[in-house]
């Protein structure tokens, strides 16, 4: 889950680097209906309509050439898959951006 947190936390800090006044949030939350609730959410420009289905394919990308794989949030979706939780994401493309994982109780 390390990896998980660092991922989504390093995601943020890209999308909010070229952005003015740029904010990332962590929430961490208990749920009633899945257990605990983890959300990094950012001030970013946000993920285009296009973009949402495809963020958790492996080797997808929008980064350019050398700036990195498309392996970060597939690995991620993967981790937290194998803890039995769920991994959303919530973006109006303009924006921002919530990532957010459920993990169920204990």
């Amino acid at each position: 889950m390390h990896q998980v947190l660092l991922n989504l936390l390093s995601n943020a800090l890209d999308a909010v680097a070229s952005t003015e006044g740029g904010r990332i949030i962590v929430e961490l939350a208990r749920d009633e209906g899945t257990g605990i609730v983890l959300r990094v959410i950012d001030s970013g420009g946000g993920i285009a309509a296009e973009h949402r289905d495809r963020i958790f394919d492996p080797f997808f990308t929008t980064r350019e050439v050398g700036e990195g794989m498309g392996l970060g949030l597939a690995i991620s979706a993967s981790i937290v898959e194998a803890h039995q939780g769920i991994l959303r994401v919530s973006s109006t493309g303009e924006e921002g951006t919530t990532m957010e994982v459920a993990l169920p109780r204990g």
